[in-house]
């Protein structure tokens, strides 16, 4: 009895101990099971979460892409124009113009290279009827005795033909045109309405579709044409203009060509986006002009939620030469397959199998569940860190490559805009219109410049950090530049551009000079490109410092302030557009990118700068009649002892070799080495004459053993030479123990060719070809020499004729000696298909040319170069038959010389 109960007492005892455990236990469990419940719900919600941001951000990266297809259809539909109105100004230029003219012109434009789905560039004579016969023996006898002149359909029985006719006179090329040559454009009523348009408006006109045949081949596309008048007629009203045309420069384009690599040209990966152009907006398939390659038949959105087509789409406006188009862009299965990432699945699996792992040490520790939620809640921390990193990462590299993209492309504009006329002569020989030019260019070159090594050294700097470089600079020399480079843009859109300074802006102001130049270009350009009507005036102020508590003994001292205040009659803006005006990567309303382009970051970035610089920029603006941008910063007086940077050495410094004038290298010894004889001849003379001793060697080898027997101040070495270029050269010398400067000469000029020369052993860079006075400057700098007076004329650097300077007609001579077997040798490797070659070749007489003073030998050699890397072989001929007539004018003009 007694043992069975002390049996039954201990079982009693187990039951009631399992009993309690579990008791403790359960409150465990429960948190585990609660835990794993909130793990998972907020899994959920985290992937639904970043679901929505994927599709955000799938939708900002379609708008941004599609903005950008926008934006490159529309140059290159707006391309060709600059080739009509540059074959305008030839007939402008002269009073008659041969086909042999027309031609060599038209070559010259580099069609192939520069107006891509240009097949040629015409001229469509106006001729009345009654002096047609007299019209065509004309053309007969102007090389071309098969001309006739063609209809392009036939007349109805009881209508009367035309009084006049539209005759294509010239075609260049001729190959795969001919069957335009001599083509009646007013033959056919179409045709003949766009051309009167085009008369009558006296701006390019675009045509209807057309299918153009060239060769044996049709392609969809149309003609571009522009009207061209009688020199000093008066063409204000349309019967002046029918009065005083003389025909239309025309372009026919085939569209499949001229949008070839839109996509990459735009930034968008092959096949991310299909787009179509329609010539109406119903978007019908007969109003269909053009798709790009692989876009399927075009399929509208049932809705906004209808994914069955795509995703995204976007429609715009396209307005061009008096055609209304518009283009449709929308996503393909490519860009679905980069929105789609794994990211969710990791998501949401890694955050339940979180949760199980949290759930289960908590289930299973008991006693350490305080710290697993503590390591839980790290770990989320951490993810929660590293998924902010990474998206800030982005964001920024996002922004910075908008940034750059942005400032950079408007000093281009203004550089490759006065280039072009320069090109073109269109400053019909004025020399102070040249020099302006040349101004414009050289400022926009060096803010371009400044900005590329903001790039260069932003990248090894912290991300959103932005230094001011503060020194002396010119307040009205920086305004003035920047609005000359905006000048033919707005002539172009038909606004006046004018700016005031008041006379108290100071010549010279502490500030940093290239910051302020990107405000001023940005509010500038943003002013014309949304005025369309009236015009911009430009304002520039100064207000005095002062103390802003005079009452004080020691009162606040207010710095000067300089201000811009950019005035337009352009479309204005409402209080709630103007709100949102500042915010980086948006405008004044989502619209305002489409119609006008751009990314929104400009005013963000100007205002920015504005603030560092001591000030701010303000708006008032009326939706409709216009807006006023004021920028100011602060006008600091320079420090005791600064000035503005002197000017560059100009010719009456030193280089005019007539006695008495100064010299800079006097009793120095300088080596020249290059491989080319002109080069070393031409950088010889030079030096002379600013009084250094010079010795010459042709090739890395000679350069060796002469720096290892005769001593030296200066060496200038070519990087491009045969056997032992310049590096291997420099190498070799400097294990010599050679110390004196070494400076390369080369023509190519990146920072990377800069930076392998001075870590090959040189010590500064000079780019070909050689301006005199940046090498005297150059070589004075580095032999220790005082730079030439800064009291000096400051006037360009001129060139050097063989025809004008003496002492360089014994190297002219030789180098036009040998210019026949180059231009041989140029041949023969045109026709054996060697075309690198031949463009070598081309930029070697391109160089020598320039450092001759030669230009009509450099420019003809970049257009031979540029076709032979485009492997356009017959404008490679072209340039090669001038070529050969201008050593050949060369030759006879120096010989009358030296008679």
């Amino acid at each position: 009895m007694h043992s069975q109960s002390q049996q039954g007492g201990s079982a009693s005892d187990n039951c009631a101990v399992q009993l309690s455990s579990h008791s403790r236990r359960w409150p465990i469990h429960l948190v585990a099971v609660c835990v794993l419940i909130v793990g998972l719900t907020v899994t959920m919600l985290a992937v639904e979460g970043a679901t929505r941001n994927a599709e955000r951000v799938a939708k900002s990266r379609f708008d941004r892409l599609s903005d950008h297809l926008v934006t490159e259809v529309e140059r290159r539909l707006r391309r060709p124009v600059y080739g009509l109105y540059g074959v305008r100004g030839l007939f402008a230029a002269s009073e008659t113009v041969e086909r042999r003219e027309f031609d060599a012109y038209a070559a010259s434009l580099k069609m192939i290279v520069e107006f891509p789905g240009v097949q040629a560039f015409q001229f469509v004579k106006h001729v009345d009827r009654d002096k047609l016969d007299a019209f065509v023996a004309a053309e007969r006898a102007d090389f071309a005795p098969g001309f006739s002149v063609r209809e392009m359909a036939s007349t109805a029985p009881n209508v009367e033909p035309a009084d006049d006719l539209y005759v294509v006179t010239y075609a260049y090329p001729l190959e795969h045109n001919e069957k335009a040559w001599g083509l009646d454009n007013g033959s056919e009523p179409r045709r003949r309405a766009t051309v009167e348009k085009a008369v009558r408006s006296g701006q390019p006109v675009i045509s209807d579709r057309i299918n153009l045949v060239q060769g044996t081949e049709s392609h969809a596309g149309f003609l571009y044409y522009l009207p061209v008048y009688k020199n000093g007629a008066s063409i204000d009203t349309p019967g002046e203009r029918a009065e005083a045309l003389v025909g239309l420069a025309c372009a026919p384009i085939v569209l499949a060509e001229a949008m070839t690599g839109v996509e990459r040209s735009a930034g968008i990966a092959d096949g991310a986006l299909d787009f179509h152009l329609f010539t109406d907006r119903s978007l019908a398939a007969e109003n269909l002009i053009y798709r790009n390659d692989g876009a399927s038949e075009y399929m509208p959105k049932a809705s906004a939620v209808d994914l069955s087509a795509h995703r995204f789409e976007s429609r715009t406006t396209l307005q061009l030469a008096g055609q209304l188009w518009v283009m449709v862009a929308h996503t393909t299965p490519v860009f679905e397959a980069g929105v789609r990432s794994s990211s969710q699945w990791l998501l949401g699996g890694g955050g339940s199998l979180m949760s199980l792992m949290i759930a289960g040490v908590i289930w299973s520790l008991g006693s350490g569940r305080t710290r697993a939620i503590n390591l839980a809640q790290r770990m989320t921390a951490d993810l929660a860190e590293a998924k902010i990193a990474a998206e800030t990462a982005n964001d920024t590299k996002t922004r910075f490559l908008a940034s750059m993209s942005h400032e950079i492309r408007t000093p281009l504009n203004g550089i490759i805009g006065f280039a072009d006329l320069l090109r073109r002569n269109a400053d019909d020989g004025n020399p102070d219109t040249r020099a302006e030019w040349i101004g414009v260019i050289h400022g926009s070159g060096t803010h371009l410049l400044n900005l590329i090594n903001d790039v260069l050294d932003i990248s090894k700097m912290d991300v959103g950090k932005m230094d001011m470089a503060l020194a002396p600079c010119s307040p009205r020399q920086v305004i003035s530049e920047s609005v000359a480079v905006l000048t033919s843009r707005a002539k172009e859109q038909g606004i006046a551009l004018d700016v005031i300074f008041d006379p108290n802006v100071p010549d010279a102001i502490r500030t940093d000079g290239t910051r302020l130049r990107q405000i001023a270009m940005n509010l500038v350009s943003n002013a014309v490109k949304f005025t369309k009507f009236g015009g911009v005036k430009v304002v520039v102020g100064y207000r005095d410092g002062s103390v802003a508590d005079s009452s004080s003994t020691e009162g606040e001292f207010t710095p000067p302030i300089l201000s811009i205040a950019v005035t337009d009659t352009g479309i204005g803006m409402s209080a709630e557009q103007v709100d949102n005006l500042f915010r980086p990567f948006e405008q004044a309303d989502q619209s305002i990118a489409r119609r006008f382009g751009g990314t929104g970051l400009g005013l963000s970035i100007s205002r920015r700068i504005a603030e560092r610089l001591g000030g701010d920029i303000t708006v008032t603006s009326t939706l409709g009649a216009g807006s006023t941008f004021t920028a100011t910063i602060a006008a600091n007086p320079l420090l005791p002892g600064e000035s503005l940077p002197r000017s560059m050495p100009t010719v009456d410094a030193w280089d005019s070799g007539e006695p008495g004038a100064r010299v800079p290298l006097k009793g120095r010894r300088i080596l020249v080495v290059d491989d080319v004889e002109t080069n070393r001849k031409v950088c010889s003379i030079f030096l002379r004459r600013a009084g250094a001793d010079v010795v010459q060697a042709g090739d890395g080898h000679e350069a060796v053993e002469i720096c290892s027997t005769q001593a030296f101040d200066l060496v200038l070495m070519d990087i491009q030479m045969p056997t032992m270029g310049g590096l291997e050269a420099t190498k070799a010398i400097r294990d010599s123990g050679f110390e004196a400067p070494i400076l390369a000469l080369t023509a190519f000029s990146t920072g990377e060719d800069r930076d392998q020369c001075i870590a090959g052993g040189m010590n500064d860079f000079l780019s070909k070809p050689i301006v005199p006075a940046v090498m005297i400057q150059t070589a004075a700098r580095w032999t220790r020499i005082a730079n030439p007076d800064a009291g000096q004329r400051a006037s360009a650097i001129p060139t050097f004729p063989y025809a004008l300077d003496p002492e360089l007609k014994p190297v002219a001579l030789s180098w036009l000696s040998e210019l026949p077997a180059q231009l041989d040798a140029i041949e023969a490797a045109l026709a054996s298909g060697d075309a690198q070659k031949a463009a070598r070749a081309a930029h070697a007489i391109k160089g020598s040319g320039g450092s001759l003073g030669m230009a009509e030998f450099t420019n003809t050699a970049e257009v031979l170069e540029s076709a032979a890397n485009a492997k356009s072989v017959d404008i490679a001929h072209v340039a090669l038959s001038k070529l050969r007539k201008l050593h050949s004018d060369a030759t006879s003009r120096f010989q009358e010389n030296v008679v």
